[in-house]
């Protein structure tokens, strides 16, 4: 029972194994579990049998069961301490055909015919194994042992026991043949389940290769394409059945990047002197249509189960838009995006190649725009954009092909002159002040600052160079602040006036009574003349804002009020840009403060608020309560007055209050009465001479 669940358990695990290793071990532990009882069976019934039916020797029927009982010996330990199976298989056939010598020689005599069954069944074992020089060993030795019996024309004595013994090798060899049959169908079964396997994973491995988006083709170990994906059948313009068994030189041609010579293969190398190992590299490929295209590939060998080198398979990837995907991030890392001149980036890098001795001498010319934060403030960055490109375009215009401009920075731009003298230039430098000057935005003209320096000896420092240039054009930027920025905020009161024609009459009146209360107060005549500008500047914010705005009839809309309080703090803003106007900034910013800390932007509170900000807030309330506004009619003089002495303490200073209606509107009033007065006194004269 024992040994039929050995065998069973040995059937199954030959059924289940896949590797070949793993079969020649489980057939050997098979044969090993049906010959050793052979065998070791065979001794005790020679034994028994002989003893008492037969008259042979004692000695010779020892010593024939003792062989048999050897024999088994091998089979039964499993040749314990031979590991490797192949030959261990060997030996097994080896100890088969010296029994069948032995039993044909020793027992003929007895059974006869039936030696040839045991023949029979050493044949089947080797059929077994399924190894044709295992048969071919037995074949012979069954072969050989007939002619020995023929030529020695051995006859068996005992024809009685032929019967019995048949009967007992028939029996064996039936179940030695069961065990055969399902030995080879369970084998069956395994290889069908295998091919299907196979099929499967061959299917779903050639539909994940046709759906990747690279190509992929794959050679034998001749260099002979056996396989193209549709990828690979567009790229290289071949279809598969042309393709196939054609050498791989022939249809994926490859040349190196930017030489256009042909790339020596790594695929050669890799199939001839059979390297195991994975390369990427990136070349061009000429397909049958002739034209170029990128490629990036990686070449892998394919490698069978035994180790051996089968061919190897080419992966490859069109490249071209990846490129110029590149070539477009390196021109915009080495650009500058507004103006499409180049970067400081590329300027240092550029620097270092171009400093060589035959571009000697090399001239270097700072440029720095004008008031580019006066006009953002003013107008919006989109205008000083504008700006920006200006002055590119005119630099690039002025200069030649040996000129490299680049913007280094907001509002600084370099020009490195290769083989241009000092006075050629301070020339170019004139031509460019000239030419920009010529330019305006919004009315605003443009202006650069500009320094200069020439190289003229290889061992002097461009480092050195490069910032004497530039501390010279820093050194023209302090006489241009003072003059320029000046006339820059001029011109952009100038553009509010003609926006809004309206503002430029208050701003005056509101100048005027700011003048007067100056006076009022006994002021020097230099502050006098702080306090009338300040009067006329202090709606400058309202540039920033929409002509539609300024000039609504219709109530304001809660957007609208709050871009018209956001006026102090960009009119600030553009004051502050200027030497000239920076005084005055900080009364602008605050016109809109109340006494009483209700105001805006900052909510200042009594003294907090700067003195002649407190007398610009009573002259704009004033002025703006008499003049006309295209949502209301103008208040009378005496309705101002007593709105100015409601609001005294609240929003207005109360001191200030009082001087303004009691010596400017007076003074005012005076005047009036006295052009009334000659008025009269003229109609008078003219009645009288009547």
């Amino acid at each position: 029972m024992f040994l039929w669940k050995n065998i069973v358990n040995t059937l199954q695990k030959l059924s289940a194994a896949h590797d070949e290793k793993e079969i020649v071990k489980y057939e050997n532990e098979l044969n090993c579990s049906i010959i050793a009882p052979v065998f070791y069976l065979g001794a005790i019934i020679n034994l028994v049998y002989r003893f008492f039916l037969t008259n042979d020797f004692l000695s010779d029927i020892i010593i024939d069961s003792a062989v048999m009982t050897l024999m088994s010996m091998p089979f039964i330990f499993k040749f314990w301490k031979i590991q490797r199976q192949r030959l261990k298989a060997y030996l097994m056939m080896g100890i088969l055909s010296l029994s069948l010598i032995f039993f044909v020689l020793r027992f003929y005599i007895y059974i006869g015919p039936a030696v040839w069954s045991l023949c029979i069944v050493s044949l089947l074992l080797s059929i077994i194994r399924i190894r044709k020089n295992m048969l071919v060993i037995n074949a012979i030795t069954v072969f050989s042992l007939g002619c020995v019996i023929w030529y020695l024309n051995i006859e068996y004595v005992m024809g009685q026991d032929y019967y019995v013994a048949q009967m007992i090798i028939f029996a064996f060899l039936y179940i030695v043949a069961y065990g055969i049959q399902r030995i080879n169908y369970n084998r069956h079964l395994t290889i069908i389940k295998q091919y299907k396997d196979i099929l499967n994973t061959r299917d779903k491995l050639f539909s994940t290769i046709n759906s990747v988006g690279d190509g992929v083709i794959s050679v034998n170990c001749k260099g002979l394409i056996e396989y193209m994906n549709p990828v690979a059948e567009e790229m290289t313009g071949w279809l598969l059945k042309d393709a196939r068994r054609k050498s791989l030189e022939e249809i994926y041609q490859v040349v190196e990047e930017n030489t256009d010579e042909k790339f020596n293969d790594i695929t050669d190398k890799i199939i001839t002197y059979k390297i195991n190992e994975r390369y990427e590299y990136d070349t061009e490929l000429i397909p049958k249509n002739g034209k170029i295209l990128p490629i990036s590939s990686t070449i892998s060998p394919i490698i069978g189960i035994d180790g051996e080198m089968k061919g190897a398979v080419i992966v490859f990837k069109d490249t071209s838009i990846k490129k110029a995907q590149l070539k477009e991030i390196e021109i915009l890392s080495y650009r500058d995006h507004l103006t499409g001149l180049y970067n400081r980036r590329f300027f240092e890098k550029e620097l270092h190649n171009l400093d060589k001795k035959e571009n000697l001498p090399i001239s270097f010319i700072y440029a720095d725009i004008n008031g580019l934060k006066t006009i953002n403030d003013a107008f919006g960055h989109s205008y000083g954009d504008l700006m920006i490109k200006e002055v590119s375009d005119s630099l690039t215009r002025i200069c030649n092909d040996n000129c490299l401009i680049a913007r280094t920075g907001g509002d600084e731009f370099v020009l490195m002159l290769l083989n241009t003298s000092e006075s050629r230039a301070r020339e170019i430098k004139n031509i460019v002040d000239g030419d920009i000057s010529k330019k305006q935005i919004k009315n605003v003209e443009i202006t650069v600052s500009l320094g200069h320096q020439t190289k003229y000896l290889n061992h002097q420092s461009t480092v050195e160079i490069l910032k004497q240039a530039e501390e010279n054009m820093y050194q023209q930027k302090m006489i241009d602040i003072t003059s320029k920025r000046g006339i820059a905020i001029k011109s952009i009161l100038h553009t509010l006036m003609v926006k809004c024609p309206r503002e430029n009459a208050h701003s005056k009146r509101v100048s005027q009574l700011c003048e007067k209360m100056g006076e009022a107060y006994g002021l020097d005549k230099r502050k006098v003349k702080e306090l009338q500008v300040a009067g006329e500047l202090h709606d400058i914010g309202k540039i920033t804002l929409d002509g539609l705005i300024l000039n609504k009839v219709d109530p304001l809309s809660d957007l609208e009020r709050s871009k018209i309080l956001e006026h102090p703090q960009a009119g600030y803003r553009l004051l502050g840009t200027s030497v000239e106007y920076i005084g005055i900034a900080e009364y602008v910013l605050s016109h809109h403060e109340r006494w009483d800390g209700t105001g805006y932007p900052h909510k200042l509170k009594g003294n907090q608020i700067p003195w002649e900000a407190r007398v610009i807030c009573v002259a704009d309330a004033y002025d703006a309560m008499t003049s006309i506004r295209p949502y209301r009619k103008p208040l009378s003089k005496e309705q101002a007055i007593q709105e100015l002495l409601d609001n005294k303490g609240t929003q207005f200073d109360p001191h200030i209050v009082d001087v303004f209606i009691s010596k400017v509107l007076k003074e005012e009033i005076e005047e009036i009465n006295a052009l009334m007065m000659r008025g009269e006194a003229l109609n008078r004269r003219i009645m009288k001479i009547g």
